[in-house]
């Protein structure tokens, strides 16, 4: 297995939801205080499209660009989301070449991926250009403690073989590394999650909701995970 990538992504290749956007791409929406018209946007992590397709029904003159490392995924965006400018078949924790800056950069549930997340980080932040806004989507500790995560399938027991994709980045080191890559005014906002999310027990690993005493709602799913899921607000 490739380190840092996780085969579990791959399930994207077998579901359509462009037509129901994600709770967090409206959450990550509601923090933009301008329009995204006239603009350059790159979403790392973009797997099949969904939220580029998102943006381009809301942002019909955005310039909207495109990057993953599984071509399978960038094969099917294209397909479905061909208005997007281009796609780079591309890994954001690895050297890549000179593609531009963008206005806006996104990268939603991608850095828990990777053990090291220095490099992404260094490519996120000299994606953006000056004046520019980057937005993380990803679980990031308050405390400070960074957690590693490794599982593997109950039914692989035996095989010594693990996957990640769900570590847990303290919000002081992901700042300290934003801040040495030029980043600044950086926020956390808490992303609470106000819909019901059902379980799905062929899959534990996708996340489902479970409601709390004070009234919120805790993400949660098979690997016994509570998510302290936040947007990540950044100017470059």
């Amino acid at each position: 297995m490739e380190p840092g990538i996780r085969l579990h992504d791959k399930l994207y290749l077998n579901e359509d939801r462009k037509d129901t956007p994600k709770e967090n791409f409206k959450f990550l929406l509601d923090k933009l205080p301008y329009s995204l018209n006239h603009k350059r946007v790159m979403d790392i992590g973009c797997a099949t499209g969904d939220f580029l397709h998102y943006l381009s029904k809301l942002f019909p003159d955005a310039s909207l660009f495109g990057l993953d490392v599984y071509k399978e995924l960038i094969d099917v965006a294209k397909k479905e989301v061909p208005s997007v400018e281009k796609y780079y078949e591309l890994d954001i924790s690895s050297e890549i070449s000179d593609i531009g800056k963008f206005d806006v950069v996104t990268c939603l549930g991608v850095l828990s991926i990777f053990d090291d997340i220095e490099k992404a980080v260094s490519n996120l932040t000299s994606l953006t250009k000056p004046g520019g806004k980057l937005f993380i989507h990803g679980m990031f500790n308050p405390y400070d403690v960074d957690v590693f995560i490794k599982y593997r399938s109950s039914e692989n027991y035996g095989i010594r073989q693990y996957e990640s994709g769900w570590n847990i980045i303290s919000q002081k080191v992901i700042t300290k590394l934003l801040t040495d890559n030029g980043a600044k005014n950086i926020q956390f906002h808490d992303f609470s999650i106000s819909i019901d999310i059902e379980k799905n027990p062929s899959d534990p690993l996708r996340s489902w909701t479970e409601n709390l005493e004070n009234g919120r709602k805790q993400i949660i799913n098979g690997l016994n995970l509570k998510q302290p899921q936040f947007i990540l607000e950044a100017d470059l």
